[in-house]
């Protein structure tokens, strides 16, 4: 069975290269919850590399936006790892409001009922769509940038 796989891959994968040539380069996907943590956790005890930290976050939010609203909680927790306001700015803003606002709603819905057995089923379907559902609407929203511009 290896084998044919491999031969199978041998014979698509100078094609699926040249297929994503021909499609132009991808854009590069939004900052995570994670990423900025990560960045903000390795250079929160050196006051001069938090803010460059900072600084660097803002311009990649600014060039490539990020896959998640701010809740208050995130927001808390974001400036207790030496978060900068122009950096929380950045970060509420990189989502239009009435985006930010359903987002927010979903992860409302998880905390909130997320215990209960009765809800368990549509805590379960929301926490799988609702990644999914956030990634389309910033393409949907990128590619309107696009055709805008």
């Amino acid at each position: 069975m290896r084998p044919f796989v491999l031969f199978i891959l041998i014979l698509v994968g100078p094609a699926l290269s040249v297929a994503a040539q021909a499609a132009g380069p991808t854009p590069e996907r939004p900052l995570t919850r994670r990423e900025v943590r990560r960045w903000l956790t390795i250079t929160q005890h050196d006051p001069e590399l938090s803010a460059q930290a900072n600084r660097d976050m803002i311009a990649e939010i600014e060039r490539r936006g990020v896959e998640f609203a701010l809740s208050e909680q995130e927001e808390w927790s974001f400036k207790l790892l030496e978060a900068s306001d122009e950096l929380l700015e950045a970060i509420r803003d990189a989502i239009p409001p009435e985006q930010r606002r359903s987002m927010l709603a979903g992860q409302e819905f998880v905390e909130r009922f997320g215990a209960d057995p009765a809800a368990r089923d549509q805590v379960n379907i929301v926490k799988r769509q609702l990644p999914q559902l956030e990634r389309i609407i910033r393409a949907l929203e990128r590619t309107t940038r696009i055709r805008t511009n």
